[in-house]
């Protein structure tokens, strides 16, 4: 145990003498394997892979988490979390179906007339657009001046108002990062009370613990990010995560 954590140690140090080779890419596996955070929130949760007990909101001010050390949880481009275990969305909003159904039949007492049959749902914008504007829009202050294209994220199949149920979960430092480069970015939702559903694989094989009452504390540990980084000495990347 000691060994090993001296060659984590080690690999953390030589990688940041540089950002790509062979001893950063295994500094930033080591760096994958730990979560340790201090955050501003309240609640407790208990996470295995994808079984969680929480009834939390928090969002992170600094720590190592996602591979990288962070020290300003505000210059995150997404960086919040909030779980319950009962549902966070009405199920059947009957009352506002009818509300509406109501001012349509006041207005329009003859339906086969009334203008609003020809008028066109305003479509959502889905989580994700979101997260890219405020990138380019942090991209533009910073003197970036070419505009990315969205048109592939138009088409994308938005998530469901199930599948977010139970809460969400997101944490990002932003297009073009490396966390975002090495596919560390944090995405989960719960569409079923103790069950939580994320995007990147290793959300599957991590442990994390998160408890406190205005300042809140969050550790763990990923199995499979450790297996990453043994192997990664040999040359084998399980995670595709080597830059």
């Amino acid at each position: 145990m000691k060994n090993i954590a001296i060659i984590l140690l080690l690999a953390i140090l030589f990688s940041g003498c540089s950002s790509t080779g062979y001893m950063a890419d295994r500094g930033r596996d080591a760096a994958d394997i730990f979560t340790l955070t201090l955050g501003a929130g309240m609640g407790v949760k208990v996470r295995v892979g994808p079984a969680m007990l929480a009834a939390n909101q928090n969002s992170d001010l600094i720590g190592l988490r996602a591979g990288k050390f962070f020290v300003d949880g505000n210059g995150l481009v997404e960086n919040d979390e909030f779980y319950l275990p009962i549902p966070l969305h009405p199920v059947f909003p009957l009352t506002d179906k009818y509300n509406r159904g109501r001012s349509r039949s006041v207005n329009y007492p003859d339906r086969t007339h009334s203008p609003l049959k020809d008028v066109k749902p305003r479509r959502q914008v889905s989580d994700e657009e979101i997260r890219r504007w405020k990138e380019a829009d942090r991209q533009l202050q910073a003197g970036y001046h070419e505009n990315p294209n969205f048109a592939d994220y138009y088409n994308r199949k938005r998530p469901s108002k199930w599948s977010d149920m139970f809460g969400t979960q997101k944490f990002s430092h932003g297009v073009g990062s490396i966390s975002d480069k090495r596919n560390k970015d944090v995405y989960a939702r719960s569409p079923f009370p103790f069950i939580a559903k994320g995007k990147k694989a290793p959300f599957y094989t991590d442990v994390e613990v998160m408890a406190g009452f205005i300042f809140t504390f969050r550790a763990g540990a990923n199995v499979g990010e450790l297996l990453d980084f043994i192997l990664g000495w040999t040359g084998i990347d399980i995670y595709g995560d080597d830059l």
